[in-house]
């Protein structure tokens, strides 16, 4: 989104095929996010968003908001992508942020210098008067310095209860040694979300994980209000380095961001065994999926993506993984397992937001069990399912 900043990535650790004994534990994820927190000085602040003034910039700027005290601006904010789409649902009408932005836009059509400036002005004024109205209640405003610059990641109601990543990472740690003798196969923590995957066999030999995938808790967050905090079973192949969800409810647990953040230290030591059991589970029915033939690969990725909403791009995406033999799992081909196979891959290939990568990673377990519900003697016939 133009006009927007980006947050500097805290830790970015995967273990992958080059290299299998690259892992890590949660001591050293809990220090990485030490260290990041405290070269980025996060701070809170609760006002009213009509007491801010938005400074729209021309293309290839950056939007700055100025607080305003006594009918002075103080210190400018730039805005994260995720900070001034939060802004402009909390105030503006639906489709409100399209609106400024073209308006913005129209200095590229402006004859004159002086035409060039009336757009933007005018995306000003209407962000202004939105604003101003019925904003008087306090908004949490969550901010860090990137180089010294006061960057505003969150724009979120009062109400919000805040968790921040390494909470979630003390958490873990505290809420048994089981936690932390799991090794860590991949962490990402880019300032907006989370993600770490853990093997839940704290002895596990890197020579297992190559083609075959293992069992692995998926913990992750959102500190700026895109998502709860969640842990969910999961498998992880070492060759794709990607993984894919337990489709089913009971094998995810979510705490919402509100209330005692201490409750979440309680849940994350009683969800463990629970999990580390579908995770089990969720890689035996794979298993199970590599001996099912499929007729025809790329009409049930159409037909099953399709019917879960997913988009016809994901879906291409999908059928091109198919034959990607460089970075797919070495697996039996047209069966059940090529086409889950495949689907994982892409969620990776598709897309760099960890949330949507979670997302498309569960659309790969629906597949699984859909095909195992559907088949019949090891066989599943697309046009008959």
């Amino acid at each position: 989104m133009y006009g927007t900043t980006t947050l500097p990535v805290a830790l970015r650790h995967q273990t992958n095929l080059a290299n299998p004994a690259n892992t890590m534990h949660l001591e050293e994820v809990r220090d990485a996010l030490r260290a990041q927190t405290a070269k980025l000085e996060p701070e809170d602040c609760y006002r009213p968003l009509a007491l801010h003034h938005l400074r729209l910039a021309p293309r290839g700027g950056t939007h700055q908001l100025y607080p305003m005290t006594g009918g002075q601006l103080g210190e400018p904010m730039v805005l994260t992508k995720n900070a001034l789409s939060q802004l402009a649902s909390r105030v503006l009408p639906r489709y409100g942020l399209g609106f400024i932005d073209r308006l913005v836009g129209t200095t590229e059509a402006a004859d004159t210098a002086r035409d060039a400036d009336r757009g933007r002005q005018l995306a000003e004024l209407s962000m202004a008067a939105f604003m101003a109205q019925e904003h008087t209640d306090p908004s949490l405003l969550r901010t860090v310095r990137v180089d010294g610059q006061l960057t505003c990641r969150a724009v979120l109601s009062q109400t919000y209860g805040v968790v921040d990543d390494l909470q979630v990472v003390e958490a873990m740690l505290a809420a048994g040694e089981g936690w932390s003798q799991l090794p860590v196969l991949q962490a990402d923590v880019n300032g907006t979300d989370m993600r770490i995957r853990l093997a839940l066999d704290p002895h596990l030999e890197p020579e297992a994980m190559l083609n075959r995938p293992v069992p692995v808790i998926d913990v992750g967050n959102s500190c700026v209000g895109r998502r709860s905090v969640w842990a969910s079973a999961a498998s992880y192949t070492l060759r794709c380095t990607n993984g894919m969800h337990d489709w089913s409810p009971e094998g995810t647990w979510r705490w919402r961001h509100t209330g005692d953040p201490s409750r979440i230290v309680k849940g994350l030591s009683d969800c463990l065994d629970v999990v580390r059991t579908r995770a089990s589970g969720l890689v035996e029915a794979y298993d199970q999926a590599l001996g099912v033939q499929v007729d025809d690969l790329y009409a049930l990725l159409e037909g099953r993506l399709s019917s879960m909403g997913l988009t016809q791009g994901f879906v291409q995406a999908a059928q091109r993984s198919l034959g990607d033999h460089e970075r797919a799992p070495q697996v039996p081909g047209h069966t059940l397992g090529h086409a889950v196979a495949a689907v994982t891959l892409a969620a990776h290939i598709s897309t760099d937001d960890l949330l949507e990568q979670d997302r498309l990673e569960r659309a790969g377990g629906q597949l699984l069990r859909w095909g195992l519900s559907n088949q019949e003697q090891g066989r599943l016939t697309v046009g008959e399912a």
